[in-house]
């Protein structure tokens, strides 16, 4: 399985607003700042980055979002070699 990372916030229309997570200011990584929610795939996830983000969500928030409501925002490859997806 190719690594990859699936990333993002959600989005709530009617009032324009977002939620985003953040960090701990002892994190490891990025500690104090505004952050996605996300992560790595794991091989549950199959190899599908929504898949990914929607067990990632359930992890971390305790929610479940249908698929269809998963928008793609951007997907790239870091400058580290990892690819991201970004959702909302």
């Amino acid at each position: 399985m190719t690594p990859y990372i699936a990333f993002g916030f959600l989005f709530h229309a009617p009032s324009m607003r977002v939620l985003l997570h953040r960090r701990a200011p002892n994190a490891a990584v990025y500690p104090d700042r505004w952050s996605f929610f996300g992560g790595k795939a794991e091989a549950e996830d199959a190899g599908d980055p929504i898949a990914t983000w929607r067990r990632e969500l359930r992890e971390e928030l305790g929610i479940t979002v249908e698929a269809a409501r998963i928008q793609p925002l951007r997907d790239y490859a870091s400058s580290e070699g990892v690819y991201r997806y970004v959702f909302f």
